[in-house]
């Protein structure tokens, strides 16, 4: 015991007691955080009046709730997110019996739908003449177009915004290869149960062909060829039909058709490949540096003769998906299925009229959410984004 009171530990004991301070100190912190990201969630508590929401599932057969046309989807516990993934907009559920709960502070940043068109049919002249009222009525242009693989509307916007780029939905290109698979019953050949069955399963899992539309435009080609080159014997109709439709034929393409498409038929490749594959899987996830492909690649050399119905540039995403851009029409989509879940498939015109006067108040709710939402340091992205 010292002379003014104080008692004085060995330095051991000081080490010991000054680590139970720190974790004390990261405890309170912790709990502090919690409590902060709890009242961030739901803000002013008391000032906010309840709502009633409307009991729905997901596909999995999760709850969610609906709420002046927005979906959200559990996060944890009895808090709730919109279903959307960019979108900072939170729910809490107080009863579950009578569907009630808090709506958080942040609005719903939501892509606004500026028109909505009914078309007699699905041809080059309503589009057009649908795009050309929309560009006398709005005075700027847009500077992308992201549709799906319709080929009338990609006409009609390409006469009506010449200027603008255009983009195919990664969505709708995943979904054409799904389908396209499905027909021709690619699902049911590895259905076995033998260790054979489940190394094909294991070889069509490999099969990234999805993953084309994330790599630069000028890979496209020598990775769909390591693809084709690995793929199990089956998947040749199917991998004839993403070259026709989405990369483009060579000349003995088109001459034996999917027969080159045949492990054997691509034996050329087989003098480079395992060089590109090593050096693809290698390849760091954070890199954009692809110079690493380069190099002599025999398929690669080869002129295509039948372009593909669908360039690369129009469905690839690189560039988007670098910059963190929207890839998908999936605001567009998602707006008009919320549009049409409250009509029926046949549904009378005073239903049709209530179910669109709604949905124009809720447009003008997002518009103005947009308009009032308080920005600090934007990003150049969500700048583009808007555009």
């Amino acid at each position: 015991m010292g002379g003014n009171g104080h008692a004085f530990a060995s330095t051991d004991d000081s080490i010991v007691v000054e680590e139970r301070a720190v974790v004390r100190e990261a405890e309170m912190r912790a709990a502090a955080t919690d409590d902060s990201d709890a009242s961030a969630t739901i803000s002013d508590e008391e000032n906010s009046e309840p709502v009633k929401f409307e009991r729905g599932t997901t596909q999995k057969g999760a709850l969610c709730l609906w709420h002046k046309g927005y979906k959200f989807v559990r996060n944890r516990f009895k808090w709730f997110s919109c279903c959307q993934q960019t979108c900072r907009a939170t729910a809490r559920l107080d009863d579950e019996q009578i569907m009630t709960g808090l709506l958080g502070p942040d609005e719903h940043n939501h892509c606004a739908v500026c028109a909505q068109v009914l078309l007699p049919g699905k041809n080059s002249r309503f589009y057009r003449e649908a795009l050309s009222a929309i560009s006398n009525a709005v005075a700027s242009a847009p500077a992308r177009i992201i549709s799906d693989f319709e080929r009338s509307m990609m006409r009609a916007a390409r006469e009506v915004f010449p200027e603008a780029l255009q983009s195919g939905c990664n969505f709708h290109w995943a979904q054409c290869l799904f389908r396209k698979a499905k027909s021709l019953g690619i699902f049911n050949l590895f259905n076995g149960n033998d260790e054979e069955a489940e190394e094909e399963r294991k070889n069509v899992h490999r099969i990234s062909v999805l993953t084309l539309a994330l790599l630069p435009p000028m890979h496209v080609r020598r990775a769909f060829a390591l693809t084709a080159e690995r793929a199990p014997l089956g998947m040749q109709a199917w991998l004839s039909y993403v070259a026709k439709t989405y990369i483009g034929l060579t000349q003995a393409e088109q001459r034996l058709g999917i027969v080159a498409f045949e492990p054997q038929h691509i034996s050329f490749l087989s003098r480079s490949s395992n060089t590109m594959r090593s050096r693809l899987l290698t390849l760091s996830m954070e890199s954009t540096d692809f110079s690493t492909l380069s190099g002599d690649h025999s398929y690669v050399n080869l002129p295509i003769t039948r372009p593909p119905k669908y360039n690369v540039d129009f469905w690839n995403v690189n560039d988007r998906a670098q910059a963190a851009l929207e890839r998908t029409n999936n605001g567009m989509e998602s707006a008009h299925g919320q549009f049409a879940r409250d009509l029926n498939h046949h549904p009378s015109l005073g239903a049709f009229l209530a179910a669109f006067i709604k949905d124009i108040d809720k447009q003008c709710d997002i518009a103005q959410a947009i308009r009032l939402r308080k920005i600090r340091s934007r990003q150049p992205k969500y700048v583009i984004k808007e555009q």
